[in-house]
């Protein structure tokens, strides 16, 4: 997913710099807020390493909705490109694994909340009040984990987010955005399974989410 959103990025923009540009980064220049509505899709492929070095591998995952704020400034470049910087915050949780062992000896749930996001988004305004963006971010997620485990590596974990999206603004300074990005974390580690000492969970979180926004640009 994430390779692929690369790709689409490239070739969005090369587009669009051949094409006859009749906007100005003047729309789009300035402070601004919106609230965010998402479909997310998250996804986990991992291994689990018994007491005895058998591997089993599977997958996990799970779709739910979430909302959100964001808030970032834009500077103008040019007469059609901007660079913007902001942030945003997604609340909301959604369970991406619950395994449940049937002598509850090694139950396992992974649960991921409470998402932010750095980023810096480069823009060109291709049409009157009209623009698309890429977006490259610094992604922090808390994962809960809980059941028989004795470590792990819980808490915060990082990733890295790429998305793209298109902005429409009204003269009102009220704006509609629609935006579809993915995010890859670093991987994970859970020690001490179902009470062994050399049992591991390790796992590779994934989300890919599609949102629409409105706002207002000062």
């Amino acid at each position: 997913m994430i390779k692929l959103l690369r790709t689409t990025l490239v070739a969005l923009f090369m587009s669009i710099a051949t094409t006859p540009l009749m906007a100005g980064s003047g729309d789009f220049s300035g402070p601004y807020v919106s609230i965010q509505a998402a479909v997310v899709g998250g996804a986990l492929d991992g291994e689990y390493t018994d007491q005895d070095g058998a591997v089993t591998k599977g997958t996990g995952g799970a779709t739910f909705p979430i909302g959100g704020i964001e808030a970032g400034w834009n500077i103008g470049l040019g007469d059609t490109f901007l660079i913007g910087i902001g942030g945003t915050y997604n609340a909301g949780s959604a369970t991406l694994s619950n395994a449940d062992d049937a002598a509850n000896a090694a139950d396992v749930r992974l649960k991921l909340s409470d998402q932010w996001t750095m980023f810096i988004q480069p823009q060109i305004s291709f049409a009157e009040n009209s623009e698309a963006y890429a977006k490259f971010g610094y992604t922090q997620v808390l994962l809960n984990c809980a059941g028989n485990i004795n470590a792990g590596t819980c808490g915060n974990i990082e990733g890295t987010t790429y998305a793209l999206g298109t902005k429409t603004k009204f003269g009102n300074g009220v704006f509609f955005q629609t935006e579809a990005g993915a995010t890859g974390f670093q991987g994970i580690t859970l020690k001490g399974i179902g009470g062994s000492n050399t049992a591991t969970l390790s796992a590779r979180p994934t989300v890919a989410y599609g949102a629409v926004a409105i706002g207002y640009q000062f």
